[in-house]
């Protein structure tokens, strides 16, 4: 239990800082559909690489943060943020400087952070954040039954790293990227 609460804990922090920044990037950049769309499309693709390169490949470098991923993995009941606010000040601000510029992006990258936190927390938990009405759309039982494989560890024949958005998944695999993602984690002696 003494792990649920520091687990919930670290979840509610990473929702009031990706909130702070959402709030910021109202104030400071300009808004833009483009960038805001390419913002949500960028945090579901940088989710994609910290689960499946920082969370799941053997890199010695990561391999404190893969042992927290792991224990989840054992103890799904107790749901670590899917990227806690670590990896969020560590990982996520030095990726989205380039877009600085970039009208919207800020705010569709924040908004997605979010979801993707929310999303997460609710697959794993009774009592859920998001209302049962969005839990019972095609759409969220997807989501439910693609993370539901992860866990089990069944691919279906492609990688279960992104969270809410399968497709990511199905597109990864299609260009290869997965078996690239494979090939460097078995040769890159890091």
């Amino acid at each position: 239990m003494k792990n649920h609460k520091i687990d919930q804990n670290n979840f509610h922090i990473t929702l009031y800082v990706t909130l702070a920044f959402i709030v910021i990037s109202l104030f400071i950049q300009p808004f833009g559909i483009i960038g805001f769309i390419s913002g949500l499309l960028y945090a579901q693709t940088i989710e994609w690489f910290v689960h499946g390169w920082i969370q799941h490949h053997p890199f010695k470098i990561f391999r404190k943060y893969r042992m927290a991923h792991m224990k989840h993995h054992k103890n799904p009941s107790e749901p670590a943020s899917v990227q806690p606010v670590q990896y969020f000040i560590i990982g996520s601000l030095p990726l989205i400087l380039p877009f600085i510029y970039f009208d919207g992006f800020w705010l569709g990258y924040f908004i997605m952070y979010a979801i993707i936190n929310i999303v997460h927390w609710d697959l794993h938990v009774d009592k859920r954040i998001l209302p049962t009405f969005i839990w019972n759309t095609d759409y969220f039982k997807f989501i439910e039954s693609h993370h539901k494989k992860h866990h089990d560890g069944h691919t279906d024949n492609h990688t279960t790293h992104s969270v809410t958005n399968p497709y990511m998944d199905y597109f990864f695999d299609k260009i290869q990227l997965t078996k690239f993602n494979n090939y460097i984690a078995k040769h890159l002696k890091i």
